[in-house]
């Protein structure tokens, strides 16, 4: 069966939890997201995420759902925000430096988030939700010639997959 229901301005971007409880929805122009429970189709209001919102997905717990921002143009700021789904608010956000993210994947474990960090940049960053702390998983411009524009990674967590284009 095919349904519908009204979200935000200029959706963009949704997602299905994998236990199929929720369906996330950013609306791009209104700078929100909305949650619908696609089994009775009722659409929670929409957060408030403020930014420009380009990508979501949930926790593998379907606890959260996760924002990736990319610049605002007045501020500038680059984030990811982390929406909790049991009070329907932002629980907590993460600064991204100085490049534009491109893409973001969650950790099986649901412990990290993988960020392409900016086109050009060659690196894969790796955020510890729990700690707030920063790594570089790998430099791959030095290995590849390619624009990388998403991530992915196995369920066991021993590979990282990478989808792009050639550059030069």
């Amino acid at each position: 069966p095919l349904a519908r229901f009204d979200t935000g301005q200029n959706p963009r971007g949704m997602s299905l939890s994998s236990n199929g409880e929720w369906v996330a929805v950013l609306n791009q122009d209104g700078k929100s997201i909305s949650l619908v429970q696609p089994q009775t189709l009722i659409v929670h209001a929409g957060i408030n995420l403020g930014g420009s919102p380009s990508q979501v997905d949930f926790s593998p717990d379907t606890q959260f759902a996760y924002v990736l921002h990319r610049a605002d143009p007045f501020t500038r700021n680059k984030t990811v925000s982390r929406v909790n789904l049991s009070t329907m608010s932002i629980d907590k956000s993460f600064g991204l430096g100085q490049c534009q993210p491109s893409n973001f994947s969650i950790s099986p474990d649901g412990e990290d988030l993988y960020i392409l960090n900016c086109p050009y940049s060659g690196a894969i960053q790796k955020l510890n939700i729990a700690t707030g702390s920063w790594g570089t998983v790998k430099s791959y411009n030095e290995t590849f010639n390619k624009d990388f524009s998403g991530v992915k990674h196995s369920a066991d967590r021993s590979l990282i997959y990478l989808f792009g284009y050639e550059i030069g």
